[in-house]
C-alpha cells in the first residue's frame, strides 16, 4: 500500500504513476476480450433500454442511437434551458445528468448508458417522472405563471412585489424567439435578442440608426446585455405612486393599478394613467414595425401602432398568455432619415422623463417628403404627434418651419403627475427636443 501511495504522482494531469500501473494490470491481454466482450453486451442492452424509453413521451423527446461509444444527447420539444432542467432533475429527482449547454447544445441533455442495467432503469424512472413534471408545469399553475427573459423589470417589480408568480418561465432556449435574419422584405428580430446586440449591430446601426441608438441609452451597459427588445416592448407601465415598496404603496392607501381603488395622478380618476416609459416602441412606430405574437390560440401578426392602448394597468393587445416572439423591420426607404432623442435626469440607468422618435423622407434638396414624430413616456402609451405634415411637407427644414412644428408637437403633449418631475417643465422640453431632432435631421 505505501509503494502505491509513494508512486501517486499530483503535480501533473498525465494518468499517475499509480493509475497506470492499475491499468496495464487490468487491461492485459488475457483480461481485455472478455472486458470488451462485458461493454459491448452492456452498451447493447441499455440501448435497447432507452431505444424503448424514448417513445413513451410521445414527441417529447427524440434522439439518435449513436454508432459508437456510451452516450447520446436526448432532444426535448419543450421550452426549456437545459442547465436549469438538469437543476430542476436533480434537486427534486435526485438523478444527475448533463444538460446539453454544456456543449453548446441547448434542447438536449447528456445521458451516459453505460452504468449496470438495474442502475440506469431505476435512472430512467425518476427522470421520466420529473420531465413530465416539468411538462405540466405551465398546466398545472396557469395565472400563477409569468415569463422572463432578462429580468431586468419584472425581477424589481417582483421584490416591489408589484407582480407574486408563484412560477417562472424562461424564454432563455427558445430558438423562435432568438435571431437577427435579413429578408428581401425587411428585417426580423426575435424578441429575446438583448438591447446591447441591437445597439451595436451593423445593419441596425445602418439602416435603423435610430433603433440603435435608442437601445444603446437604455439603462446601462450591464441591464442593455440581459434586457430583451421584446421585453422593453411589452415594459410595465410606471408610476410615482406604483413603483414602490408595498410598506410605501400600503401607507398610501395604493392605487388603481395595485390593489386600490383611487388615482393619487388624476383625482377622482377612474382609468389608470400610468407612464408608458420604454424607449425602442416609439422607434419602432416611426419603422412601420410589425409584432408576432404566439399563445394558446395560435400565432397573430399586429402592427405596433395597434398593440397599446390608453390604460395603464394593461397597456398592450396582449393577453398574458401570449408572449412576443419576434419583430420585423420592413426596409426603409432611401430618403428616410432617422432621429431618437431621450430625456433623463442622468446620462444612464434612468427611466425617460420624455423620448422623442422621428422619421422623416427628404428629396436630394432637402425638402420634407414625409414627416413623423412619435412622443412617449406622458401617457400609457407612445403618442404620434398629428398634423405636423401641414407645417413640414413640401418645405425645407428651415428654421421657421421647424418651429412651426415645434409649437403643434407643444400644443398636442400634456405630461402628467406621474413622473417625480415638474410636470410643465417636461412639456416644454417637447418644443425643444422637436427643434434638436429636426435641426439633426436637416444637416
Amino acid at each position: 500500500k505505501e509503494s502505491c501511495w509513494a508512486r501517486k504522482d499530483y503535480t501533473t494531469i498525465a494518468p499517475s504513476a499509480l493509475g497506470d500501473s492499475i491499468a496495464a494490470a487490468i487491461l492485459r491481454p488475457e483480461v481485455r476480450a472478455a472486458l470488451l466482450n462485458r461493454t459491448r453486451r452492456i452498451l447493447v442492452q441499455n440501448l435497447a433500454l432507452v431505444s424503448e424509453w424514448i417513445p413513451t413521451f410521445g414527441s417529447d423527446f427524440s434522439f439518435r442511437p449513436p454508432d459508437a461509444g456510451a452516450i447520446c444527447y436526448l432532444k426535448y420539444a419543450f421550452d426549456s434551458n437545459s442547465t436549469e432542467l438538469a437543476e430542476q432533475l436533480k434537486r427534486d429527482e435526485s438523478v444527475l445528468i448533463v444538460p446539453g449547454d454544456h456543449f453548446g447544445m441547448d434542447g438536449y441533455l447528456r445521458l451516459g448508458f453505460g452504468l449496470p442495467e438495474a442502475e440506469l432503469c431505476s435512472a430512467l424512472v425518476h427522470l421520466g417522472e420529473g420531465v413530465r413534471r416539468a411538462l405540466g408545469l405551465l398546466a398545472e399553475n396557469e395565472g400563477d405563471v409569468m415569463p422572463i427573459a432578462g429580468g431586468t423589470d419584472l425581477v424589481p417589480n417582483m421584490k416591489h412585489r408589484l407582480f407574486t408568480p408563484g412560477h417562472l418561465v424562461s424564454l432563455r432556449s427558445v430558438s423562435q424567439m432568438r435571431g437577427i435574419e435579413e429578408t428581401e422584405a425587411g428585417l426580423r428580430i426575435g424578441a429575446c435578442e438583448t438591447l446591447d446586440t441591437l445597439a451595436q449591430h451593423p445593419i441596425i446601426m445602418d439602416r435603423f440608426p435610430s433603433l440603435a441608438h435608442a437601445c444603446s441609452l437604455i439603462s446601462g451597459p450591464q441591464l442593455r446585455r440581459v434586457g430583451t427588445i421584446g421585453g422593453n416592448v411589452c415594459l410595465d407601465t410606471r408610476c410615482t405612486y406604483y413603483n414602490q415598496t408595498e410598506f410605501w404603496r400600503q401607507a398610501l392607501g395604493y392605487c388603481l393599478k395595485k390593489d386600490g381603488t383611487l388615482c393619487h395622478v388624476v383625482k377622482a380618476g377612474t382609468r389608470c394613467v400610468a407612464a408608458h416609459s420604454a424607449d425602442a416602441p416609439g422607434v419602432l412606430m416611426t419603422l412601420g414595425a410589425l409584432l408576432h405574437i404566439a399563445g394558446p390560440m395560435g400565432k397573430r401578426e399586429t402592427a405596433i401602432d395597434e398593440f397599446f392602448t390608453s390604460d395603464g394597468i394593461w397597456n398592450r393587445r396582449m393577453e398574458p398568455a401570449e408572449l412576443l416572439v419576434s419583430l420585423f423591420l420592413p426596409w426603409p426607404d432611401t430618403t428616410a432619415r432617422f432621429s431618437f432623442h431621450k430625456l433623463r435626469s442622468r446620462n444612464a440607468i434612468d427611466f425617460p422623463l420624455l423620448n422623442l422618435a422621428t422619421a422623416t423622407n427628404l428629396s436630394e434638396d432637402g425638402t420634407v417628403l414625409a414627416m413623423q414624430m412619435v412622443a412617449s413616456g406622458m401617457g400609457a402609451y407612445p403618442r404620434r404627434i398629428g398634423k405636423i405634415e401641414d407645417a413640414a411637407i413640401g418645405n425645407r427644414l428651415t428654421d421657421s418651419v421647424i418651429d412651426a412644428v415645434a409649437q403643434q408637437a407643444y400644443r398636442q403633449c400634456h405630461p402628467l403627475e406621474n413622473i417625480i418631475v415638474d410636470k410643465d417643465w417636461r412639456r416644454s422640453m417637447v418644443s425643444v427636443l422637436v427643434r434638436r431632432s429636426l435641426g439633426e435631421l436637416s444637416h
